[in-house]
Parts: C-alpha cells; structure tokens; sequence
C-alpha cells in the first residue's frame, strides 16, 4: 500500500502529485523498519517485485522509486543484499542497470563520497558515476613521473604524452581571460573610509579601564547639548546622516559600476584582439638598446640625415613599446575563430568561480554584456557599445579610428531556415556557451543544470537554444543521459511558472479598470500572458517533436522503450500545455500508432483531468475573452482610421 501510495497506483503520477511522496514514504517505511525489523526483508522483497516490472515503468515512476531507494541506501548505510541480488548473481536488464545509476546520482548528494563507496559491495562499482570533479582543459594536471616497473615497457617519448597546463593551446590567454574577473567592484578606498568610520566610533575602546571618568564626562556633556538643542535638533542631525550615507552608497555605487563597464571593456577588447589571430606563445625578450642600435645603423647605411634617424630612432621606440608585452602570436600556433574564443571565456569563468555554484553565477551576472558581445559577432560596432562612459567622456576616439566596416556584411537576406548571417552566428556562439559548460560539468548532472540555469538567467543562453543544441550537438549516448531531462523539466517549470505569474497579474488588473490608463495595463498584462502561454507551448512542442523524431529513427529496441518512457511522461505530466493539433500538423504522415498513443494520452490529460474543454478559454480562462475584445477593438480602430 505504501508503494502504491508513492507511485499513485494504479493511477499515473503528476509531477506535482509525486514531488515529495519518495521522502515521505521512505520516512513512513524507516520508521516501520526501526519498530520491527522483520520489515526490512519485506520492504526488500517488495522492491524486488516491483523491478521486475521495470521495463513498464515511465519515467516519472522510475525517478520516483530510484529517489526512494537513494534514501533508503543512506539511511541503512548501503548493506543490503538485494544490491547483489541484482547485480552480481546475473546479468541484470537495461531497466535495473538505469534505475541503480540513477538511484546512485542521487544518493551521493546526501552523504559523503567516500563513506558511501566503503559501504557498497564490490559488484556495483561499475554502476557508480563519477566523481562530479570539473573537467577543464586548460587545468589538466601534468602526468606525474614515476618509475616504470621491471620488464615494463618504456615510457612514450615526451612527443607522444598528453597535452599538459603548458602545452594545451590557448593556455596563455586563458590565464589572461581569467585575471579580468572579478568577484566583486568595490574600491580599496571604499573599504579604508569604512573602516576609518568604524574606527572612529570606536576610537578609545581598548582603554576603557583608563578613560571611564572621562567618557562618563563626554556622554554628560552630549545628553546635555542634546537636551539644550531638544529633539528637533535631535531629527535634524538623523536626516543630515541618513542623507549622507544616502549618498555616500550611490558614490560607492557609482565608482563600482564604473569599474565593472572597465572591466567588461577590457575583456572584450582581449577577446576582440585575439579574434583571428594565432594563439600565443611567450616572447624572447629583447634589450630596447639593441633594437635601437639596429635600427640608427640601418638609417645610417641607407645615408638618412640626423632628422630621418630620430624619427627612425622613435619609430622603432615606439615599436618596441608596443612589441613589449609578454607574449607574441605563434606561427605554428592554433588560429582563434569566434566559438575557440565563447569556449575559452566559458572555461575561464567556471574555472574561477569553481568554489561554490553562487560564485559562478555572480561572474556571470559581471560579466554577461560580454557574452552578448560575443553573441553579437565581436563586431566594432558592439565593442563600441561597451565603452564605458567615463573614456565616452574623455573623447578618446581610438577604437572608432580602428573599426572596420564587416558589420554590413550580416545585414543580408535569409538563409534557407529563414536566418540571418547574424543569428546563425549568434546561434553558434550559444552553442559554443554550451558546448563547455556539458563539457566541464560532464561529471556532474546537477551542476551542469544548474549552471545552465545561471547562463539562461542572464539571456546568455535562451531555453530553445538549449533544446538545439541537446538534439543537433549532442550524441545519442549524451542524450542518454538523466541530466537532460533534469534540464527539460527546469526549463518547462520555469515557463510555467513565469505564464502562471503574468496570468494571475493580469487577472488582478482585469477586476477593477476605470481609466483609460488601467485599461491600457490591463491590455498590456493580457498580452504579456498570452506571450508566456505560447512560449511554453512552443517549447514543450520542440521537446516532443526532438524525441519523437529520434524515437522514429531508432532501431534499438532497448533504446526505444526509453524514448518512449521519456515521451510517455511529457504527454501525461506536462499533457496540459501540448498543442495536439500543431503536433497532428507538424507529424503528418509520418504518424505511427505509437505517437498517435501519445496525443491520446495528452488529450484525455486535457479533457478528463483538467477539463479544459468545458472551461471557456482553455488555460488562459477569462482572459481568452477580454483578449478577443482587444482584438476586435484594434480592428474597428484600424477600420476607423482607413476610412479616415
């Protein structure tokens, strides 16, 4: 009954139905077990039996009972018998295998790695993922020399070893990318002016003992000022400090967002100067005497007089002034094109904030008009956008002198697929965003969702550009993988969420609306409603048509019974949003019995449990009229205005 319960059977699950029933449940059944130990052997027994029904599971059922048993193997220290039972008396089915891996995801998040691994028997080692360690490319420790063992072959010459930190490509400029962030913009002197304010009250506290007499004096001598000014005084000197701070908080404000446009400029004209260029290698230095001799013995054989070899002289200081940086372009090197480039900056800023997820996302909210940067081709005109105000107002014209005129050539006609040169290339940017963030959060699935959600927070990734790129840059393995839909179910709660906000906000202005500027929020809440709503059909519907189109392809018949579970649930969890006729459109004749099951199955969700055919308007509900009301109040305004 408990299991039933949990599962809802024989009823399917809802996402907000199951969300807490495995923590519930398995609380119920510990407190059971703890009372009467004999339970444990059922409890045991009972999921045995419901695993071999596993191939029929759906997705959600699975997840369900996969958290259960994370639970259930923490609080019960992993020694339990039907782990090998499964694993190690035969070779367990695709289902069982899914449902371990899962089950261990989640486990390690609620107890210590190595705690856990002591417990477990020895058979599920290879079921175990692995460590959620980052994997960056350009932080790859160098391989440790050791001494090879007797008889042993010879070690690979040093040609042959992996790429290490010193080696890899784009190492240098990644260490450059990440000196330019910053965690946080506050002044020096911000800090030294408070702690010379916090000083100042507190001047004398450490000789206490010897001053009592004297503070006792001065507290006198103020309670007695403040009696004789009486408590207007008093209000005035508050309001003239509360106007201080006031405005000592916007300078300190103001000084911090001066030196974030600074940072975000320097960052991009990094990223900007390395754009088709060859990666760096560092430079052998040379003496400026030396340059200069050769440069004065030069003019002097081509016979220059004194006036040529100066500006020689200062044409080759100027020279070396510019040539003296560390670091100068490698021929044999790797050329940096615009993705190289999205990558390394991604790299970099996970890299530094690789402490905790919050220091991630504060680089990112830094640092995001950089990546719109990027996304917007590294162009001239975008550098120009992020000048900051201060070098606007010194006239430094510069970097206007220095454009170029190849933004004209994404001003074009559309493609094919109905895109510009410019949001295809926008579309590979994000794409490269992404690219990295899978690639260094491969380990981890909740990391990469919620570091994807921090990327999608700040528009530098939109919630279609992540279903693009799981269907068109992922393998099939990858997609595999549980962290997608984890991923898939963020992005559609987060939509819902954002459609049930603007339609309760446009519910509360429908009720009272007596002038014509309510009448115009009202208008423009609806709007903004409908918006949302067809944003999170428009995603649901790329979703589903991705799996569907895979679940076509497959030959595999264990693979297919996934896809299927995965689409079984977005028709039945999320069967309330579904556009079944756009789907019926869109599949056409490539319809099978299979799919057709499926947009049953979302119809009768639409019709026998949320009812939306009986209610007027569907899911938006009584704004579905007042929209119609706009509508037709355009068109007789637009009909006035013709006759007109």
């Amino acid at each position: 009954c408990l299991f039933s319960a949990m599962l809802r059977l024989p009823h399917a699950p809802l996402a907000a139905d199951a969300a807490d029933a495995s923590f519930f449940v398995t609380r119920v059944i510990q407190r059971a077990c703890q009372m009467q130990n004999s339970l444990v052997g059922v409890v045991e027994a009972s999921l045995t039996s419901l695993l071999k029904h596993a191939a029929q599971f759906d997705f959600q059922s699975m997840r369900v009972l996969a958290d259960f048993f994370a639970y259930w193997l923490n609080l019960w220290e992993g020694r339990m018998s039907l782990l090998e039972e499964w694993l190690s008396l035969s070779i367990p089915p695709a289902c069982v295998k899914v449902f371990v891996r899962h089950a261990f995801e989640k486990a390690f998040r609620f107890r210590y790695r190595p705690n856990l691994l002591e417990l477990l028997p020895d058979c599920v080692i290879p079921y175990i993922p692995p460590e959620p360690i980052p994997a960056c490319p350009y932080t790859a420790e160098p391989p440790h020399e050791s001494l090879p063992l007797p008889g042993a072959p010879p070690p690979p010459p040093a040609a042959e070893l992996p790429l290490t930190i010193t080696s890899y490509p784009g190492h240098l400029e990644f260490l450059e990318v990440q000196k330019l962030l910053f965690f946080s913009f506050r002044q020096p002197g911000d800090a030294g002016r408070q702690a010379q304010k916090a000083g100042a009250h507190s001047r004398g506290a450490s000789n206490v003992a010897g001053d009592r007499e004297a503070a006792l004096d001065e507290h006198e001598a103020e309670r007695e000022e403040c009696e004789e000014r009486g408590e207007d005084g008093e209000k005035e000197e508050r309001e003239e400090e509360r106007e201080e701070r006031e405005e000592e908080r916007e300078e300190r404000a103001d000084r911090e967002d001066d030196k974030r446009a600074w940072m975000q400029y320097k960052l991009a004209k990094l990223l900007r100067g390395r754009l088709h260029r060859k990666t760096w290698k560092k430079r052998e230095r040379r003496s400026f005497s030396e340059s200069a001799e050769d440069a004065v013995d030069a003019s002097s054989k081509r016979g220059l007089n004194d006036e040529s070899r100066e500006e020689e002289t200062k044409d080759s200081r100027d020279a070396f002034e510019a040539d003296s940086g560390p670091y100068e372009d490698d021929e044999e090197g790797h050329l940096w094109t615009l993705t190289d480039l999205s990558q390394v900056l991604v790299f970099a800023l996970l890299a530094r904030g690789l402490k905790t997820l919050t220091h991630s996302e504060r680089l990112v909210e830094n640092y995001f008009p950089v990546f719109q940067f990027l996304k917007k081709g590294a162009s001239h005109k975008a550098f120009l956008e992020m000048r900051p105000a201060t070098l606007e107002a010194a006239g430094d014209d510069e970097d206007a002198r220095d454009g170029d005129d190849s933004d004209t050539e994404m001003e074009e006609e559309a493609d094919e697929e109905g895109l510009t040169k410019a949001e295809r290339r926008s579309q590979e940017v994000e794409e490269a965003f992404l690219k990295a963030i899978f690639d260094f959060w491969k380990h981890s699935r909740q990391k990469t969702v919620l570091t994807v959600r921090h990327f999608q927070r700040f528009d530098v990734v939109s919630k279609e550009g992540v279903v693009r790129f799981v269907f068109d840059s992922l393998t099939p393995t990858d997609r595999d993988d549980s962290r997608v839909m984890e991923l898939f179910d963020l992005l559609l709660q987060l939509s819902i969420q954002e459609f049930e906000s603007k339609k309760e906000t446009a519910l509360q202005l429908s009720q009272d609306c007596s002038d014509d500027a309510e009448r115009n929020a009202r208008g423009k809440a609806v709007s903004a409603a409908v918006e949302a709503l067809e944003a999170v059909q428009t995603l649901l519907h790329f979703i589903v048509v991705g799996f569907m189109r895979e679940l076509l392809r497959e030959d595999q018949a264990a693979r297919r019974a996934s896809l299927h579970a995965r689409l079984l649930y977005l028709a039945r969890d999320y069967g309330r949003y579904i556009d079944v006729s756009r789907l019926h459109v869109h599949i056409g004749d490539a319809m099978t019995d299979e799919l057709n099951q499926l947009l049953t199955v979302s119809s009768q969700v639409q019709t026998q449990y949320f009812f939306l055919d009986r209610e007027p308007g569907g899911l938006l509900g009584s704004l579905a009229g007042e929209l119609d009301e706009q509508r037709e109040g355009f068109h007789a305004e637009a009909c006035e205005n013709g006759g007109l």
